[in-house]
């Protein structure tokens, strides 16, 4: 059978292999262009849908074809989760890397093992891809190792893709990829932030040769997360260090918009045109500001519905004056000035990343649902801001020898919620509580050690402040192996105490409470939140001279960082504290007692001195 094919035809057939030659001549150049050229190919062909290219995609094309070509070899990419930061960071770059050099190898990790075996296989199904062939037709994959995760080309590249569960082992990378090295429910775990910098260094840094250049991929979690350490340990490139960073909020001006219209006070309401208007009722729509307090009071007689009707009714115009005043300061916010070297976007207030498919209302409910604090962290890369403001700062106070009254004094035990040295910090807590004249409770933290302790070590550690505070009784929560870590804890004491009685030595007598842990909802943090009238009387304080890394923790580390919307297990020093309040066998010593027992052992010396002497 023959097909004629007209001269038209075969003129259009010649273009358009004309056209993909030219386009894959401009792709193997190796500059921005040529990488997001790159993408939008593989984007139509591959994953047959158009890519939207964004006000910012050319700026970190450049900044990764710099890694790429050896003009920078640390890049730090800083972005919210779902824009696109893997599939620019990882899928293209890696598939782009490997196809512009085939003697590239690459190395890739993420938190797990799904999330590196599912990455790893799509970057390799795009080099397997039929317009993958066409563009660069002389890659070819080895048949010594062909694995979705671990490759070689014929050529002498290869990619590995690893996870901070897994490590990596054997082939060594011109280019480390790392890509959310932490899962966003464990950026406040130290132990899990510890693990992650750990696989960073010893599994990636040790792997670099060649090029030796790294990609670090991150939405922002915590201050001490991957990224975190890396800056603060290599320092950027603008203050003379190692790394350029570009940050890519999800939306700038977002938060000073936010609590802005939120707290303004109520206008006259205003006459806006229809844009105005429907920009006024997106925004109506993140408030939930409801007040009709004044109202009920000026009226009541008036019926619950009739209340209700009127909230309504005010809200809706309440939301419209705060918009129109929102609009009008929006007009006159500058704009972010985002900068790469010699490169510089421009970004107009509450501008998304990505308007189509993430814009403002997405954002909106993003920070209703995540809060204020987690939302800043991951959407905004704002994990500067250490303090949640529950606990303020200047409600602390401090006491010295001098001042110490005479107290009863509780050695506390939060065990954690692991025994493995992995787990998160135990910590032992010394409280001091007394009554004054006034009646009037006061707390004094007097002393305390933290560590990831395993059960031996951490019945070391209280036996050393049971032997340092006497008199103090002991208090073990049951949670965390508490049952076992008791037992171990009255063996120890029984081999000490034969060791100071051979001493001549004071023995080790006071009592040892092992309490149940409280599993309802939140417990911990209602614990927690039984400080906040003593610190705001000034009736909860810290001894000046207690152990240093103990009160650093507990004040920098836990106490002023306390979210009470957040559930943590990383509060473990504070809630000691909280425990001191709960806990009903904490009672306070009565400063009334010694001046009663003064009074009555007087009182009883002067009737036998007048028996005496027969008045």
């Amino acid at each position: 059978m023959f097909i004629c094919l007209t001269w038209e035809t075969s003129m259009s057939i010649e273009k358009e292999k004309l056209n993909r030659a030219i386009r894959n001549e401009k792709i193997y150049r190796g500059d921005a262009e040529s990488f997001l050229l790159y993408v939008e190919t593989i984007f139509k062909f591959k994953y047959k849908k158009k890519f939207r290219r964004t006000w910012w995609d050319e700026l970190l094309a450049q900044a990764l074809m710099d890694l790429l070509f050896g003009v920078n070899d640390r890049l730090l990419l800083e972005m919210p989760p779902r824009h696109g930061k893997t599939e620019r960071g990882v899928r293209m770059l890696a598939s782009y890397a490997q196809g512009i050099d085939e003697q590239i190898k690459i190395q890739y990790g993420t938190y797990g093992d799904t999330l590196s075996k599912l990455t790893s296989t799509e970057t390799k199904e795009i080099m397997e891809s039929s317009i993958f062939k066409e563009i660069f037709p002389t890659l070819d994959f080895s048949r010594k190792l062909n694995l979705n995760t671990h490759w070689l080309l014929k050529a002498g590249g290869g990619f590995l893709g690893t996870s901070v569960s897994g490590g990596a082992t054997g082939m060594g990378a011109e280019i480390g990829i790392f890509d959310d090295l932490l899962k966003a429910i464990e950026g406040d775990s130290k132990a899990k932030r510890d693990e992650a910098y750990k696989y960073y260094v010893t599994s990636g840094l040790t792997r670099l040769e060649g090029r030796k250049a790294v990609l670090m991929i991150m939405q922002r979690l915590h201050p001490d997360d991957p990224a975190g350490r890396v800056i603060e340990k290599q320092g950027l490139v603008k203050d003379g260090g190692l790394w350029q960073k570009i940050s890519l909020p999800a939306i700038n001006n977002f938060k000073e918009f936010y609590d802005w219209i939120k707290g303004r006070h109520k206008l006259e309401k205003d006459n806006c045109t229809n844009e105005e208007k429907t920009l006024f009722e997106q925004i109506a729509r993140t408030l939930t500001i409801v007040d009709t307090e004044t109202y009920k009071q000026n009226n009541p007689n008036l019926k619950n519905h009739e209340y209700k009707k009127y909230e309504i009714k005010r809200n809706k115009v309440y939301y419209y004056q705060l918009a129109r005043e929102a609009y009008l300061k929006l007009k006159m916010i500058e704009p972010t000035v985002i900068h790469y070297n010699e490169m510089k976007v421009i970004r107009p207030p509450l501008t998304p990343l990505d308007e189509e498919e993430y814009g403002l209302d997405y954002l909106v409910q993003q920070r209703t649902e995540l809060g204020e604090i987690d939302f800043n962290k991951q959407y905004l890369q704002e994990v500067n801001i250490d303090r949640a403001g529950y606990f303020l700062e200047e409600n602390i106070t401090y006491v010295t020898d001098i001042e110490l009254p005479d107290q009863y004094l509780y050695i506390i035990i939060d065990p954690a919620e692991s025994e493995k040295k992995t787990s998160d910090d135990r910590a032992i807590g010394v409280y001091g509580k007394s009554v004054d004249e006034s009646e009037v409770v006061r707390t004094i933290l007097m002393d305390g050690r933290r560590g990831k302790w395993g059960t031996y070590d951490l019945v070391a550690e209280i036996i050393n402040m049971m032997m340092k505070y006497p008199t103090a009784r002991v208090f073990l929560e049951g949670a965390g192996g508490g049952i076992t870590i008791k037992n171990v804890l009255n063996n120890q004491i029984l081999i000490m105490n034969a060791k100071l009685q051979k001493e001549a030595k004071d023995q080790i007598t006071a009592s040892i409470t092992v309490f149940p842990p409280d599993n309802t909802f939140q417990a911990k943090n209602k614990r927690i939140k039984l400080l906040t009238k003593p610190l705001e009387s000034h009736t909860f304080q810290i001894y000046k001279f207690m152990d240093t890394d103990f009160k650093q923790q507990f004040i920098y580390g836990e106490l002023l960082k306390f979210n009470p919307e957040k559930t943590t297990n990383t509060d473990n020093c504070i809630d000691t504290a909280g425990l001191s309040y709960s806990l009903p066998d904490v009672y306070p010593k009565r400063f009334l007692e010694k001046k009663e027992k003064t009074i009555r052992r007087h009182s009883q010396r002067k009737t036998k001195r007048s028996t005496w002497r027969g008045y």
